[in-house]
């Protein structure tokens, strides 16, 4: 739905589930927020400690948790219960087959490596570099990433239209820094080449296990070194190449001609010679065609038969699952031991099937009252920014009015999709790897037909129980999974100022993504264009350049009580220009709801709304998983999302009356909006 200013917004909200309290500044924390807190301690020296101490300090992580947080956690816990009973209830929809082929690891361990063999011995039948690409290609359509990826998106510069995109694949370790820094490699490099053993003595090749882990190294190394820096991303100019799929044929004849040969994409009626390509990496699709002429056809059929079984191992065997176990979460993220098997299935099969799983879902727990406080939310948030917009002198008229054309288009999805997976084969209740294979080759049509057609901004990219939301610039677009809008985020019971504080900051940040450091670059219709005046954009990087800074001197320190990684303000940038100018507009959005009430609700009651906010972000996590975070992440850690908010604040200073200079109260404050 679109949204727009009707009259005075407050008018709207009279008698809403918004309007309930159960704080008042007297006591301003009720029982089950003052039960996380550490009231002992000193919100001017460590806000996070205050609002979440004895949370973190009585938490403690189960074997089967790389990461727990407060509200997110125990949110999904009871949404993944819910779809858990959906997919158990018995019925005989595409839902519950798939979830029964999912938990039936003994049909999985009877078949053994049965699924595997035709793919193998088509893997086999490779003699050419080119038929290594083709049959990768093949392998797409049932889910395989390889080292280029095409898939069709909305054009940046014309979002109205789908169009192909040409993108680098993806490796088995995080990041680039997992292979070449030395300390790195000779911790993770040691777990892949066993794995890399393990996977192809259990596929029946035993004899070339150690030619292949020598391979895999030897690939993945060299593709990392080609790898760029992931802040090289964030820059709109660097990812918009635009081509032909005819000169992407003559540039690229192993990376895109091969390779979408095999997918099928080259045949589709939607592409001629002259269809538009985006290479949304050209640097490194250069360097990854350079490093492909350096390989064998033996290197690289070796290395793509490593792929496949890797790809498929989580859906195999016992003896598959705990190598792809013991690598990619004990290794990696320092998780103990697997979590249930009906918990995997939930988010597999919610992954395969978002939309009738959150059909369902959405149908079970649906809740008028937090669809309309959605709705109302919303609203007075996008008027907090449109005033923040008018307000911000540093904006020239030009581009002030820009911004706000661009604000009243932005149009919001809250609830459910109302699209549902069709498919035009069966799923099979004791099939699983056949299934998925299916599923994703069915998905990979749909994608293709796609291509050259309008975009369908009703489309949604998560289900409704997902406990998160987005914004997607380029349909300039808001999507609010009511998955979200659950206690303790929301809770009609709440108090106007604990609501605000933390599902208003979650709406808050949505909406300022919209107008962050890769945002911006699009206007209001979701095309890149340069809408920004010189002097607005260079006033827009000196504040954006501050917050880079601050955060870059952020450490989180481990279970062990050591530093175990530094915050990288470059990476992050937009989620933390999104963080603090989230929680801006959720606290104006809050003065502004209860300016009209009676007394006493009338009455402020900022210290609630801020420790609201923070415990959004209680969180415990395992140094391995940490490590990920900041090396693959865009998001700072939980800990810093809250002191580097709140430090930012002259609100919170106030409320909480820091001393200038006090830890959480520094004189260097960093505002972008």
């Amino acid at each position: 739905m679109k949204v727009t200013y009707i009259g005075n917004v407050l008018t709207l909200l009279a008698g809403s589930a918004l309007s309930h309290t159960s704080a008042s500044p007297d006591v301003p924390y009720p029982p089950h927020v003052a039960k996380l807190m550490n009231l002992d301690a000193d919100p001017c020296e460590d806000f996070y400690e205050f609002a979440c101490g004895t949370w973190t300090a009585q938490t403690q992580l189960t074997p089967a948790e790389a990461r727990r947080s407060y509200s997110f956690s125990t949110v999904q816990d009871r949404n993944d219960e819910i779809v858990k009973q959906i997919m158990q209830a018995g019925g005989d929809d595409e839902v519950s087959r798939l979830f029964a082929s999912c938990t039936d690891t003994a049909s999985m361990d009877r078949l053994g490596t049965a699924p595997l063999q035709p793919d193998l011995e088509r893997i086999q039948t490779i003699q050419t570099v080119a038929d290594v690409f083709q049959v990768a290609g093949e392998l797409r359509r049932k889910g395989l990433i390889f080292l280029s990826e095409s898939a069709a998106y909305p054009d940046m510069k014309d979002a109205t239209r789908n169009v192909l995109y040409l993108m680098p694949g993806t490796l088995s370790l995080p990041d680039k820094s997992y292979y070449l820094d030395d300390a790195n490699w000779a911790k993770y490099g040691p777990p892949l080449t066993s794995y890399v053993k393990t996977i192809f003595k259990l596929a029946g090749l035993e004899a070339h296990a150690d030619q292949a882990a020598d391979v895999v190294s030897k690939v993945e190394k060299a593709c990392a070194a080609a790898w760029l820096q992931r802040a090289w991303f964030k820059s709109a100019a660097n990812t918009y190449s635009p081509t032909t799929v005819g000169d992407a044929i003559r540039d690229y004849p192993l990376l895109f001609s091969s390779y979408l040969t095999g997918t099928g994409a080259l045949h589709t009626t939607a592409l001629s010679r002259s269809s538009k390509v985006i290479n949304f990496a050209k640097p490194l699709l250069e360097a990854l065609k350079q490093l492909v002429a350096t390989l064998t056809v033996d290197e690289l059929r070796t290395y793509l038969t490593y792929r496949w079984i890797s790809e498929n191992a989580p859906s195999m065997t016992t003896e598959f699952r705990d190598a792809w176990f013991q690598l990619f979460k004990k290794t990696l993220e320092g998780v103990k031991e697997p979590e249930p098997t009906w918990k995997t299935c939930v988010a597999t099969v919610t992954a395969n099937l978002p939309n009738l799983v959150g059909k369902q879902y959405f149908d079970k727990t649906s809740s008028v009252e937090a669809e309309t406080t959605a709705k109302q939310m919303v609203k007075l948030v996008e008027a907090a920014m449109a005033d923040n917009i008018n307000n911000a002198q540093w904006l020239d008229a030009d581009t002030r009015a820009q911004a706000l054309l661009k604000l009243s288009n932005v149009s919001d999805l809250i609830g459910h999709s109302g699209h549902v997976e069709q498919f035009d084969f069966v799923i099979q209740a004791d099939a699983f790897r056949a299934n998925v294979n299916n599923i994703a080759s069915a998905k990979y049509k749909q994608m293709l037909a796609k291509l050259g057609k309008r975009v369908d901004k009703t489309q949604w990219d998560m289900p409704a129980s997902a406990v998160n939301a987005y914004y997607s610039r380029p349909m300039n677009q808001m999507v609010f999974p009511i998955g979200i809008f659950q206690n303790p985020f929301f809770d009609p019971s709440f108090a106007p100022a604990e609501n605000f504080g933390a599902i208003g900051s979650v709406v808050g940040h949505e909406l300022t993504h919209g107008f962050d450091s890769g945002g911006r670059m699009y206007d209001g219709d979701g095309n890149q264009n340069a809408w920004w005046s010189a002097a607005s954009t260079a006033e827009f990087e000196r504040r954006a350049d501050c917050m880079r800074t601050q955060y870059s001197k952020c450490d989180i320190v481990g279970e062990s009580g050591s530093v175990v990684a530094t915050v990288n303000g470059n990476n992050t940038i937009t989620e933390n220009i999104a963080d603090n100018g989230g929680i801006k507009l959720a606290l104006e959005a809050y003065h502004a709801y209860i300016r009209d009430l009676p007394a006493p609700q009338n009455i402020k009651n900022d210290k609630l709304f801020f420790v609201s906010f923070a415990q959004n972000w209680c969180a415990k996590y395992r140094d391995e998983a940490v490590k990920k975070m900041v090396a693959t992440g865009v998001h700072t850690p939980p800990m810093w999302r809250v002191r580097g908010v709140v430090m930012n604040s002259a609100e919170f200073a106030t409320t909480f009356q820091c001393a200038p200079n006090k830890p959480m109260n520094p004189s260097n404050k960093c505002a972008v909006w």
